[in-house]
């Protein structure tokens, strides 16, 4: 009977050893000092940060790197790197970790320790990863006005890493080798045919060689011309990022339910919480105009009306979209006239 008893005991101490692992892990957790998100954000995006921790009951590579990617996605730098770092510790090798540390280090305005981090990333990994990690150090010589620097990594980018291509051929239009750019520009051409950026450099590469007429049709053709080269993909990167929260995930389910006309309850939603949010004013200026108008498309015109009251009232900022709207608005009401006056004064501004 002893004897069952002690092996009881010695069964109930190894499982109660067991659950104390994970709780003393729990208590252990590092917690990273959040900014002063309600000073940056609307109620709903500063909410989601906020809770963003107490997803991870442990510390992990995961929950530093998603932690960071919300941080770097709303411009909260310092605690990025916060992250980054322990992350660091926890996989020193990681060359994306790397990457991001140096994008953190290069928006807090340390140049040198951004450096060393691209060079950790391009030194460790392939493909695209590599690509931006040399094009940012490309980028960082130009600032450092090293051009021999700047030319190595941008060439170290990759033939197909187009926003390196161009600054190489930019590099050398300016540095006395116009026919060598121009021969990067047509490659160039060839996948951004309608870039305004590769047009004006075409111009001063032809200028250059004294082709008068052949620079004057390039500028011509820049005037005609959009900007669709990538000079930053971070923010390409970011953007999926800043969907998972707040006010721009509610944006996103408003729209897919007007466009696939599933649903018009989200845009409703939207345009209502952000009436009643007190922290509306730090969202971006356009926000008013853009929920007014998928509240208009969700049949809801008295919510549109508040919507651009406001943006005149409290911003003061009659866009070209604002007063596109007003006019959709104001025909939905039956008010030609109104509309009329407000498509003409949109088009007047845009």
């Amino acid at each position: 009977m002893n004897r069952l008893r002690w092996l009881l005991a010695a069964v109930i101490a190894i499982e109660l050893a067991w659950l104390a692992v994970p709780v003393f892990r729990r208590l252990n957790s590092t917690r990273i000092q959040a900014p002063p998100l309600q000073l940056y954000h609307d109620s709903a995006t500063a909410r989601d940060l906020a809770r963003l921790p107490d997803r991870f009951l442990f510390d992990s590579l995961e929950k530093w790197k998603e932690l960071a990617n919300a941080y770097l996605a709303y411009g909260h730098y310092a605690q990025a790197d916060a992250c980054l770092k322990a992350a660091q510790e926890l996989d020193s090798q990681s060359p994306d970790v790397a990457l991001q540390r140096g994008l953190c280090f290069e928006r807090l305005g340390q140049l040198e320790p951004a450096r060393e981090q691209f060079q950790k990333a391009a030194a460790g990994s392939r493909g695209l990863l590599s690509s931006r990690a040399w094009y940012h150090l490309g980028r960082l010589a130009l600032r450092a006005e090293d051009r021999e620097a700047a030319t190595h990594a941008f060439e170290m980018a990759g033939e197909t890493h187009w926003a390196s291509v161009y600054q190489r051929a930019k590099l050398m239009v300016r540095g006395g080798q116009p026919e060598s750019g121009e021969k990067l520009l047509k490659t160039l051409a060839s996948q951004h045919p309608d870039d305004l950026h590769v047009w004006l450099l075409r111009s001063q590469a032809l200028a250059a060689q004294g082709k008068t007429t052949e620079a004057i049709a390039a500028n011509d053709r820049a005037q005609r011309s959009l900007s669709t080269l990538v000079f930053d993909d971070t923010e390409l990167y970011l953007r999926p990022i800043r969907r998972q929260f707040g006010l721009v995930r509610d944006f996103a389910e408003a729209r897919e339910g007007l466009r696939s006309g599933s649903s018009r309850e989200a845009a409703e939603s939207l345009a209502e919480a952000l009436i009643a949010d007190p922290l509306w004013s730090n969202c971006y200026l356009n926000v008013n105009q853009d929920a007014a108008e998928l509240a208009l498309q969700a049949g809801r015109p008295a919510l549109a009306q508040t919507l651009l009251d406001r943006q005149i009232t409290d911003l003061r900022f009659p866009s070209a979209k604002y007063w596109e709207v007003l006019g959709d608005l104001a025909l939905t009401q039956g008010k030609t006239e109104l509309a009329t006056d407000a498509w003409q004064r949109s088009s007047t501004i845009s």
